[in-house]
């Protein structure tokens, strides 16, 4: 689109040209055909009309596809809304100009002969709009088009194109309105180059060959060619949870290989969590379990009724509250939380000054700290956790707490798996506190013991 006051031309599209106005306009490539995609598929959806899908048949030929009524009815609604709507879009597009308006659009030469017949129907008819399966057959702008020129006296080309005479309506058909068309070959249009001398990075362009160099080239080269000048540390990441570099530990104590495995281990193939209504249908997985326990051990309020029935009527109003997932009640372990709340720190959390649930931390710690490999390395990787439980005691001790679900509960074992975890928790807390942890204690759901990890 030109305009003169700036002497530019400017490329956008029909929707971005809503309610502007120029002196020339060009409407390029009206013979592309409309986007109905959406009126195909296995299956169609309208807001209206509902879903419609198509009918598949296995037979001794193979497999059938059939289109169902619905489908059907939903397609020719699509198809109709859709062509409404690139209706407003060609308003749109033809009402930008003050002075004059191009239209262009390419098709084969091969088929110019048979759709110039069907543009010619329209001659036939005496009124004004054109024929009304015209407009609903119509596949691009220019279906529309060429029918309503081919009618006017200047579409004199569309006419002899398709052998028609002059119809009915050439003289009623706006007489004031004035068109130029034209039909062109492919091979009758030549490029017009400008013969003014190109220079140097053109002339390269065009012939093939490698480009001069530019003055920043120097600078262009060294910011691509830059790299790190501290020390490389492989298979460290900058960023880490604090239940990845307890994986790590655990698994270089199992192979006996104290912690001198790198941060980062091969990539495995993605465990996904099974989405809720699976969940519903069998038995809880090992996690799926953990998680259960861990999301009522965050909500269960210490201070109400703890007896069996006062935990069931808890677990139910966790439920409805969406706290924790509908249906698997039968998979708590009230026993285990019966023996939380007796125990000595279940009654020393709930007699705490100040309770702190499901405590998200994140910091920077050493290298060295997840590697010890690294020890003498300056630099330092960004951990995040989540603390299951921090209390403030009466005499302003803090005790750490966090809850398990393994069910292999010897000591030796857990607090192999899970020092460097806690470890890592003590440090957040007393950096972030400013104040020393006096105990960190693991509660075994399983079988309701704990273990103090020094």
């Amino acid at each position: 689109m030109t305009r003169r006051r700036n002497a530019v031309v400017r490329i956008m599209s029909i929707h971005k040209s809503k309610g502007l106005e120029f002196p020339v306009v060009i409407v390029a490539d009206i013979a592309k055909g409309f986007n109905q995609l959406d009126a195909r598929g296995i299956f169609l959806m309208h807001k209206e009309l509902g879903i419609g899908p198509r009918l598949v048949e296995r037979s001794d030929v193979g497999r059938q596809m059939y289109d169902t009524l619905p489908y059907q009815a939903i397609a020719a609604r699509i198809v109709a809304e859709t062509k409404a709507e690139e209706m407003r879009v060609l308003y749109v597009a033809m009402t930008r100009a003050r002075e004059k308006l191009i239209l262009t659009g390419t098709m084969a030469a091969a088929k110019w002969e048979k759709q110039a017949e069907r543009y010619a129907r329209s001659l036939s008819s005496r009124e004004l709009v054109l024929p009304d399966d015209m407009i609903r057959e119509a596949g691009s702008y220019l279906d529309w088009i060429a029918p309503a020129v081919a009618r006017h006296t200047d579409g004199a080309a569309i006419r002899e194109a398709a052998g028609a005479d002059w119809g009915e309506m050439l003289d009623a058909v706006e007489p004031d309105a004035h068109f130029v068309v034209h039909l062109l070959a492919a091979d009758k249009i030549q490029s017009h180059e400008e013969e003014e001398e190109l220079d140097a990075l053109l002339q390269a362009v065009r012939a093939g060959k490698e480009l001069p160099a530019s003055p920043e080239r120097e600078t262009v080269e060294h910011r691509l060619g830059w790299h790190y000048s501290e020390e490389v540390l492989p298979g460290i990441t900058a960023k880490m949870t604090v239940s990845e570099i307890k994986q790590r530990f655990a698994e270089a104590q199992r192979e006996e290989e104290p912690a001198s495995l790198p941060a980062v281990r091969p990539a495995e193939p993605a465990i996904w969590r099974r989405p809720q209504f699976l969940q519903q249908k069998g038995r809880l997985s090992g996690a799926e379990r953990g998680t259960l326990m861990h999301s009522i051990m965050q909500n269960l309020e210490l201070q109400g009724d703890l007896t069996r029935e006062g935990l069931r009527a808890q677990v139910a109003m966790m439920e409805e509250k969406g706290l924790i997932a509908a249906g698997h009640e039968s998979a708590v372990n009230y026993t285990s939380i019966e023996r939380f709340c007796s125990s000595a720190i279940g009654k020393r959390m709930k007699s705490a000054a100040r309770v702190w649930r499901e405590l998200p931390f994140s910091r920077m710690i050493p290298v060295g700290k997840v590697n010890p490999a690294y020890s003498e390395s300056a630099e330092k990787i960004f951990i995040q956790g989540v603390i299951d439980v921090l209390f403030e005691e009466n005499d302003g001790s803090l005790v750490l707490l966090d809850y398990k679900t393994d069910r292999d509960t010897a000591p030796d074992k857990i607090r192999r798996r899970y020092a460097k975890q806690i470890e890592l928790y003590r440090e957040a807390v007393e950096s972030i506190l400013g104040k020393p942890v006096k105990e960190s204690i693991l509660f075994l759901l399983h079988d309701g013991t704990s273990l103090r990890i020094p």
